[in-house]
């Protein structure tokens, strides 16, 4: 129950992934959402995870992190943080930083909760905690919400300012030290 392996094979066909792609780049506001929303389901699966990876799929819905319509700038939001657990510097190196900051500060509580995931994924690696610290500005955000009533986002929120709060090393989870 649950998941239905038939649509996810078509999905995640040769053609699929690639279609998908398309339609977060060029699609009207409601395609980028559908098809946004069938990413997500498929960035579960570690291989569809690095299709979508390999056939640039990141820019566009880091792009669709930006647009005007907030139900638009959710499903981007839960597909970058699902992408950011195994492809950190991608999003990083294609702008995610910015967008994600902007939502955390002006975006719905489900944008705000999922980019607050997303960075503290990258806040994970030492060579995003300044940009996302000092360029973007994001400490304050963060810290405004971990008073939110919003089930989740005040954990995820201090889980983000433990890792900026890490020096130069790279910290598992747990917020523990690195292991040698």
């Amino acid at each position: 129950p649950g998941i239905c392996l038939n649509s996810q094979v078509v999905a995640k066909s040769e053609e699929g992934i690639p279609a998908l792609i398309g339609l977060v780049r060029k699609g009207d506001e409601r395609a980028k959402g559908y098809a946004a929303r069938t990413l997500w389901h498929l960035a579960g699966n570690s291989e569809s995870v690095a299709s979508i990876v390999a056939l640039g799929g990141i820019g566009p819905l880091v792009a669709m992190l930006t647009l005007e319509e907030t139900h638009a700038q959710e499903l981007a939001a839960v597909v970058v943080a699902r992408l950011t657990r195994s492809h950190p510097d991608t999003i990083a190196s294609s702008g995610g930083i910015a967008p994600l900051v902007n939502l955390i500060r002006f975006g719905t509580p489900v944008a705000a909760l999922h980019a607050c995931s997303a960075l503290a994924d990258m806040a994970k690696l030492p060579a995003h905690r300044d940009a996302i610290s000092f360029d973007a500005n994001a400490i304050k955000p963060l810290v405004r919400l971990l008073e939110s009533k919003v089930v989740g986002t005040p954990e995820t929120a201090a889980r983000a300012l433990a890792h900026l709060a890490r020096d130069l090393v790279e910290c598992p989870d747990d917020g523990g030290a690195a292991s040698s």
